[in-house]
This record gives C-alpha cells, sequence and structure tokens, in this order.
C-alpha cells in the first residue's frame, strides 16, 4: 500500500510539474507579440507614439550634410630646352644663321577641395520641435482659463461689493429712520 501511495504521489507531482510548465510556455506565446506588432504598424498614431517612446532611450543615427567648396589655382611652369635650333636663311647676297632656343610653357589647373560636414540628426530636433508646439499650444490654454478665471473673479468681486454696500445703505437708511423720529 505504501508504494501504491508513493506511485500515485509521484504521478500527481509529475502532473502539476507539467501543468506548470505548460502554462508558462503558453504564457511566453509569440502570437500575442505579433497582434500587438501589427497593431503599432497599421495604425499610424500607434506608430509615431511608439517611435517618439523609443526615440528617447535609442536615438537615430545622424544626418550628414557634406559641402564641398571648390577652388582653381592655376600655375604657369617654364621649360627651357637644351637643344638649339639653327635656321638658315639667304636674302639678298647675304646668309642669316638664326639660332632660337625653343621654351615651352605648361598651365597647370589645380582644383581644391574643402570638405565640410555637418552634423545633425533631424529625428529628434523634429521631435524637440513638436514638444515646443505642444508647450506653446498648453500655454495658450492656460492663458485662455487665466484669463476667464480673472474675469469671473472680477465679476463676483464686484457683486460682493454691491451687496456689502447695499446692506450698509439698507442699514444706514434704518438707522436713520429709528432716530429721526
Amino acid at each position: 500500500m505504501r508504494k501504491e501511495t508513493s506511485d500515485l504521489l509521484t504521478f500527481y507531482i509529475f502532473i502539476i510539474v507539467s501543468i506548470i510548465i505548460a502554462v508558462s510556455l503558453g504564457g511566453c506565446s509569440t502570437a500575442k507579440d505579433s497582434r500587438a506588432f501589427k497593431r503599432v504598424v497599421n495604425n499610424p498614431e500607434l506608430a509615431d507614439r511608439t517611435f517618439k517612446q523609443l526615440e528617447k532611450t535609442r536615438p537615430c543615427t545622424n544626418d550628414t550634410t557634406i559641402f564641398v567648396d571648390g577652388k582653381e589655382v592655376i600655375k604657369y611652369d617654364t621649360v627651357f630646352s637644351k637643344d638649339f635650333q639653327t635656321d638658315t636663311t639667304i636674302l639678298n647676297d647675304t646668309v642669316y644663321i638664326t639660332k632660337t632656343k625653343p621654351v615651352y610653357i605648361n598651365k597647370y589647373i589645380y582644383k581644391t577641395d574643402t570638405v565640410k560636414s555637418v552634423v545633425t540628426d533631424n529625428r529628434r530636433l523634429q521631435l524637440a520641435y513638436d514638444d515646443n508646439n505642444k508647450l506653446k499650444g498648453a500655454n495658450e490654454v492656460l492663458t485662455k482659463s487665466v484669463k476667464s478665471e480673472r474675469q469671473r473673479g472680477n465679476k463676483w468681486m464686484w457683486l460682493f461689493i454691491g451687496a456689502v454696500s447695499l446692506s450698509v445703505l439698507v442699514t444706514a437708511y434704518k438707522i436713520y429712520r429709528k432716530f429721526k423720529v
């Protein structure tokens, strides 16, 4: 009998452990994750809110703008040749011998480039602009609310001053009538 109880207890423990494992694995369903992912991707408002929250903790890579300013430099180089060239010309019974030394002039054009890179995080700037616009809107709402409350307070203050003045006049009139006799 003791052996049967031990086997039965082992069987129940096995069933309980199996149920705990099944429930644990069932709670980690990827179907829930994929449904949530589809909701965010298909709804632009949810996607915007999600990306704004993610931007605060995981900023995107920076956008780099490159400006190239080119400048031309012209350089002339003169090369003198070592070879002499001779030319013989006969004119009116006179022989003219001309020696020439050729000169070569080379023109070189150099183009220089200056690269400037400006690194900006456009997504973070857009978030800052959005936050600024929200604060401006909240400030306008708050200003309107303060103005309306101030008008309401002024109305009640003048109503109170009128009631106090009326009661003072009524009391003064009663006192006047009482002592007039």
